[in-house]
């Protein structure tokens, strides 16, 4: 027995103000579509990608008329609850296309439908300390092996080798002298890595207490203090407070060449854990940098605007560097300050 039919509210990338409602049939699909999840619908002559706001009963939307949904690209949300909230309040905030302004929180190949992944770095490993007397009149194993020594190695680790490096490593797994697996971060996100001691003085001490006070609800601070006065430290004490309670922290400063000047003490500090979105970076750096944020893998987000949209699970803290800056202001397309959205 066919079960009941369902339709969906979807909002199309699209400069549009409506959203429009569409019919699946039940029977061709297990589940129904949750909301936050990508769908390809038929949109005039063409087809767009548009997101699922809700579910609605079928008469409710009038479901003759309907058209339906061509393809349900994702199972699982790819705009979460939290990010959901906040597209929609930017969408009547700044009374934009709530289509557009989901299209904003997306990284480019998210936006035309596609479903990249991570893709993990593979290592190699040496098996055991007898590894080396499985080789006879083997030299390019052989030296593949003291290269890789006690450590893990990856392929960048070989690349300046002249021979064949890649059979030669086959050869090495066949025999049992080294292995593969996926790369294991050598940092842990939330602990200090290298960072330099550094005395406070009374001023930064005041106005760290004030600031890790504030955790657990939401307020506003504004930290001032003239070039050099050492608000940087304060920043990085207080991110590190976040991390200490599970939580992420984002930092937003108005240039990208700031990010660069920035971003070597927060790896000093927080290692692998951080990573950096801006429009200086590739289509695939900003979109692994999404991806690596959503699936929990980045504790510190460093960026210019647009990171302000980054889908950061438990953000503890946001830090807006040199708020007054009118860079932080859209001025094109969907036009938001990412002060006002932080």
């Amino acid at each position: 027995m066919p079960r009941e039919s369902f339709a969906v509210e979807v909002a199309v990338f699209a400069p549009l103000r409506k959203t429009y409602h569409y019919l699946q049939d039940a029977d061709n699909w297990r589940e129904p579509p949750v909301v936050g999840a990508r769908v390809k619908v038929p949109f005039g002559r063409g087809v767009r990608i548009g997101v699922v706001l809700a579910l609605v009963p079928p008469s409710t939307a009038g479901a003759r008329r309907l058209k339906t949904v061509i393809e349900l690209i994702d199972d699982t949300p790819v705009i979460g609850a939290p990010m959901m909230r906040l597209a929609r309040w930017a969408a009547d905030y700044y009374q934009h296309p709530i289509g557009e302004v989901l299209a904003a929180t997306l990284p480019g190949p998210l936006r035309h439908g596609r479903t990249p992944a991570l893709r993990q770095t593979v290592e190699w490993v040496v098996t055991g300390p007898d590894a080396v007397t499985k080789l006879r009149n083997a030299p390019r194993q052989s030296a593949l092996l003291e290269l890789i020594g006690n450590r893990p190695a990856t392929a960048a680790d070989f690349e300046a080798l002249d021979f064949d490096w890649r059979r030669a490593l086959h050869e090495l797994e066949k025999k049992g002298c080294v292995m593969r697996r996926a790369q294991v971060s050598s940092r842990r996100p939330g602990i200090v890595c290298g960072a330099p001691v550094v005395e406070l003085n009374a001023g930064q001490k005041a106005a760290i207490q004030r600031l890790n006070s504030a955790f657990g609800s939401f307020r506003a601070h504004l930290l001032h203090g003239v070039t050099g006065s050492g608000k940087t430290e304060v920043y990085l004490a207080v991110i590190h407070t976040a991390l200490d309670r599970d939580l992420t922290a984002l930092l937003l400063v108005p240039e990208i060449i700031l990010t660069q000047q920035m971003v070597v003490r927060l790896e000093q500090r927080f290692g692998d854990a951080v990573a950096v979105l801006h429009s200086g970076l590739t289509e695939r750096e900003r979109t692994l940098a999404w991806l690596r944020c959503r699936d929990g893998q980045v504790k510190v987000l460093m960026g210019t605007r647009s990171a302000v949209w980054a889908p950061l699970p438990r953000l503890g803290v946001v830090i807006v560097d040199e708020e007054h800056d009118g860079s932080f202001k859209q001025q094109d397309g969907f036009r938001y300050n990412a002060r006002d959205v932080a």
